[in-house]
């Protein structure tokens, strides 16, 4: 700052008013504040002039808006004079003075003097420093058209507090946030290099920023490498300067802006120097470029001060200071770049297998680690490439359903910057289960009974789909078990489609509240709705099921509403307690309150040993279930012409698939008529239709026909002496109608068989002998048969009696054999089948008789062909051995067993028994002396898959005489305690009879 004093001497009147003694002058004192310099800054300005022959006199001049203003009169005329102003400010402070020498003083003339006061202390230095970029990280040097690159950089100022403000640019494209150290910038839709700038600058307007390319591609390119080299560091105190981070060689511009506080258009001069080593160019203008020539020993930035000095020609002058970086630059750490990427398919469903390889690049030439990863799937051991890596992925069973599986590689530099290639698939394969669900929920049942409707649990993916992937078994527990019990059945299912189904299910103790817990491996469990297990009940059917014409499958429930149904529990003294049960007219039957394990059930006569909670007691057989039998007065009028040549030994049979009509030696239940002869091939005569097997009346209208076969006799001598066998050779087959008291004709010409079929047996008659002891010590081998039948239904073993279509008795003792015989089939879509069998007479003699009741068991087996001749034709199943009856030797006569003995054998030698039956008789002796069975069948039936069993309370009575028959079988049934009356081939029965006892 500065203020001027004008000081104007006055001339002597001309005129004086009184004379003068010596020659004075007189001085208007005017003090002006310019520019800068205003009122409020100077208080007081006080003036003093002295000299040679001038006493020192200050005034003190007064203001006057913005000038100080005084009148100083009688100065003394002469030279040296010495004027001298002070200027202070509020507080008294001086703050401005001057000075103006050799001043002369002229009578009566006007002198002018101008004294420049000067700052007494000179304005403060400027200080500042520019702002630094200390770090930038680019995400990615290159980019698709529209995609985008993350920015991100550090910076401070060396002066603290200063506010830094920061703004990115660039050439095309635009920044999500401008304004921040962080920003995503979005490339434009057209392709070329874009130049991005970050410039960062203080309140006080110093600045440095930096620039760097990216090149922006179309879509499906890679990443380029890019290296930028960022610029000084700008700085600006009352100048600026770009850029203020240099390395040596690269020049600096700046710009300092100078003022005069006295006069707005003084012509200021400048001067700039530098700390640093290096040259200028236009050093003296305000605008000027320095050019550092090496690097400064101090390596930290602010290493270089830039100065400049203003003057403005008068005395006064101000400085400034830049502070600048120089130093070696500064290059950004670009992320890895991915060269290229390669997958060998993009769908893929379960176990497909694909191969991904990348190669990528590092801009710094860093080393790279590449790393694989997979969500889900398997993958393999990674194999390095050249400048990549590759992996085989093996695809999941199974993926989530809200996820698309993807595979992965991770390139990282040696600075921890990574890269990421994402290979997506498409997935074809079912998904994945997560969760479980009871899609049919238990309900309330009785205590042992199957659960029903089935329980059924799905499996369900992450959005509630039924999954079809592939899972382990599904399993269920008993959750809340508030009554003990224990879970029977098939607790562990595969699901299928997505879905485990438990058809089996059943609790053997009564509760409330019960739920079941379905689990599978990898999925939380679940638990089902409460259920009640009401109090334990038996609940059967026998209903039985036909097979009529047409093979049309029909059924028949048994009348159960008078039959006696219980449920006897054997206890562990011996006794019995009995549950008694109720049977229904539909063929149902409940027995309530039986206890789990073993029971004997009881249908009339029958009992069966089993642990069914729900017993199919139904049987399967031939003809319609609601035919009435023929009456007495029914018959039939046969006239057949075309049969072989009648020879002796010759025989003809009758079967119709509609009733199950059957009956073999027809001709014996002739009532009229002439009966056939050698030679005759004409049979004409009346038959009793009512006594022949299943004669309900056969319906035509109903689609029943009946067929007459002629089995003729043959003779066989392939390995030895010839042997007679009956073959089926002719037949006839047309509709028939019979009614009830009637009699119907049946007319027709037997045909021709063609002699195709053929059996070659291996037949083992000793092998069946041989068991004779253990049918019974005193059995007797009596005949053997070896039969070839046809059934319309080869599922359910030998259910009805079928025609026959080979016939073969070897005689008593006939030693093995192998046979070939031929045949023909007037059935050809049956089932053939054999049966071969060796019966034993064994004598009863009851105490007290004179005659022995014979009984005639049996051993045998049947087949399906080819299996029943695929092998020699021995035994298949022996009898039981060593049988005990109360304790005592079964084959003799017993007495004392008591009401309820316990009958136990030993299995089997030959064969293995799917189960037992037991068939108990009655006898007595009669008037003539002889042991006699008595009429109405055996009293009880007793069967079981064990090998002993106790007569239940009622089948022996005290004072009464019994036998029993002791059969083994097998059978392909499997499930002999739910269908005891059910089998299928192979079937095969072996009987021991048991000697006579007593309770």
């Amino acid at each position: 700052m500065s203020a001027l004093l004008t000081l104007a001497g006055c001339q002597k009147a001309a005129a004086p008013a009184e004379p003068q003694t010596e020659d004075v002058g007189a001085a208007r004192f005017v003090v002006a504040v310019h520019q800068a310099v205003t009122a409020s800054d100077v208080q007081r300005v006080d003036l003093t002039v002295d000299g040679p022959g001038q006493p020192e006199l200050t005034v003190q001049l007064a203001p006057d808006n913005s000038v100080w203003t005084g009148l100083l009169s009688q100065l003394p005329a002469g030279t040296g004079r010495r004027f001298r102003a002070f200027a202070y400010d509020a507080n008294a402070r001086l703050i401005y003075r001057g000075e103006a020498l050799d001043v002369t003083i002229t009578a009566n003339q006007t002198v002018q003097v101008n004294i420049l006061l000067q700052q007494v202390d000179p304005s403060p230095e400027f200080e500042n420093a520019g702002p630094i970029i200390t770090s930038l990280v680019v995400s990615r040097s290159s980019v698709e058209v529209g995609g985008f690159v993350d920015v991100r950089a550090t910076a401070y100022d060396p002066n603290s507090g200063d506010v830094l403000t920061y703004a990115w640019t660039a050439t095309a494209g635009t920044f999500g946030t401008p304004a921040a150290l962080a920003s995503r910038w979005t490339a434009p839709m057209t392709e070329g290099v874009r130049t991005l700038t970050l410039t960062v600058a203080d309140q006080l307007g110093a600045s440095t920023a930096v620039s760097f390319p990216i090149l922006v591609e179309g879509t499906g390119v890679g990443e380029a490498e890019v290296f930028v080299r960022f610029n000084s560091w700008p700085q600006v105190v009352s100048l600026t300067g770009f850029p203020t981070q240099v390395v040596p060689g690269q020049s600096i511009g700046v710009s300092a802006q100078g003022q005069d506080n006295d006069d707005v258009a003084a012509n200021l001069h400048y001067a700039w120097t530098a700390s640093c080593a290096g040259t200028w160019t236009d050093e003296g203008t305000a605008n000027a470029r320095f050019t550092p020539s090496e690097l400064p020993t101090q390596s930290t930035c602010d290493n270089c001060q830039l100065t400049v000095r203003v003057t403005d020609g008068r005395g006064g002058e101000g400085l400034g200071h830049l502070g600048v970086c120089v130093g070696a630059p500064v290059s950004a750490n670009v992320a890895p770049r991915i060269t290229s990427a390669f997958q060998t398919a993009r769908t893929v469903d379960p176990g497909s297998t694909v191969r991904f390889n990348v190669r990528a690049m590092d801009p710094e030439g860093t080393a790279l680690v590449f790393a694989w990863e997979a969500p889900a799937g398997t993958l393999g051991t990674p194999a390095p490439i050249s400048e990549g890596s590759e992996v085989t992925w093996t695809a999941p069973a199974c993926v989530d359903a809200q996820a698309t599986p993807v595979v992965r590689a991770r390139v990282t530099d040696a600075e921890g910057l990574e890269a990421v290639q994402t290979f997506s698939l498409t997935w074809t394969g079912p998904a994945c289960a997560t969760a479980l669900g009871f899609l049919m929920q238990p309900s309330d049942v009785l205590a042992t009974n199957v659960i029903t409707p089935a329980v059924r649990v799905v499996l369900l993916d992450s959005l509630g789909r039924t999954s079809l992937a592939p899972s382990g078994p599904v399993r269920l527990a008993l959750g809340a078990n508030p009554g003990a019990g224990t879970l029977s059945g098939t607790v562990e299912a595969a699901p299928s489609a997505g879905i485990a189904t438990f058809a089996d299910l059943s609790i053997d103790a009564s509760g409330v509240g019960y739920t079941l817990v379905a689990s599978v491996a990898g999925i939380p469990s679940l638990a089902s709705q409460a259920f009640t297990i009401q109090p334990l009940a038996v609940r059967g059917a026998s209903v039985d099921r036909f097979l009529t014409t047409g093979n049309a499958q029909l059924s028949r429930n048994t009348d159960l509403g008078a039959t006696v149904v219980q449920a006897l529990v054997e206890q562990g003294n011996g006794t019995f307690t009995t549950f008694d049960g109720a049977g229904a007219a539909d063929g149902t039957f409940s027995i309530q309150g039986v206890p789990s394990g073993a029971y004997y059930l009881r249908l009339g006569r029958d009992y069966v040993v089993t642990n069914s909670r729900a017993p199919d007691m139904g049987r399967d057989g031939q003809g319609r279930p609601d035919a009435v039998p023929a009456s007495s007065n029914t018959y039939l009028a046969v006239d057949l012409q075309g049969l072989a040549p009648w020879q002796v030994g010759d025989d003809i049979e009758i079967f119709s698939a509609g009733t199950g009509l059957w009956a073999q030696g027809v001709p014996e239940y002739a009532l009229t008529g002439a009966a056939l002869s050698a030679g005759s091939q004409r049979w004409t005569q009346t038959l009793e239709y009512a006594d022949m097997r299943n004669a309900s009346p056969v319906e035509a209208a109903a689609g029943d026909t009946v067929t007459f076969h002629q089995l003729s006799l043959k003779s066989e001598a392939t390995s030895g002496a010839p042997v007679a066998y009956t073959a089926a050779t002719r037949a006839f087959s047309a509709p028939l109608a019979v009614a009830q008291g009637g009699t119907a004709s049946f007319t027709g010409t037997l045909a021709a068989l063609a002699q195709d079929q053929v059996l070659n047996v291996d037949l083992r008659t000793q092998a069946f002998e041989a068991l004779r002891t253990q049918v019974h010590p005193g059995a007797t081998p009596v005949d053997h048969v070896l039969f070839v039948a046809a059934f319309p239904d080869g599922t359910r073993g030998s259910y009805t009696s079928a025609p026959d279509l080979l016939t073969y008795f070897p005689a008593k003792g006939a030693a093995d054999r192998a046979f070939s015989f031929s045949y023909g089939n007037p059935f050809p879509g049956f089932t053939q089948a054999g049966l071969a069998e060796t019966s034993f007479t064994v004598s009863l003699l009851a105490p007290g008789a004179t005659q022995a009741l014979t009984v005639r068991p049996s051993v045998g087996q049947a087949d399906a062909l080819p299996s029943f001749h695929a092998s020699a034709l021995a035994p298949r199943l022996g009898p039981a051995r060593s049988p005990t009856l109360a304790g005592q030797d079964a084959f003799g006569n017993v007495t004392g067993v008591g009401l309820t003995p316990r009958l136990a054998w030993t299995a089997p030698s030959v064969g293995t028994a799917t189960h037992y039956r037991v068939r108990v008789y009655e006898v007595f002796v009669n008037a003539q002396g002889r042991t006699a069975q008595a009429a109405g069948g055996p009293v009880a039936q007793l069967y079981t898959a064990a090998t002993s069993l106790r007569f239940p309370p009622g089948v022996l009575a005290a004072g009464k005489q019994y036998y029993a028959i002791l059969e083994a079988a097998s059978s392909g049934n499997a499930d002999f305690q739910g269908h005891p009356f059910r089998s299928s081939w192979p079937e095969a029965h072996a009987m021991l009879v048991t000697g006579i006892f007593a309770p």
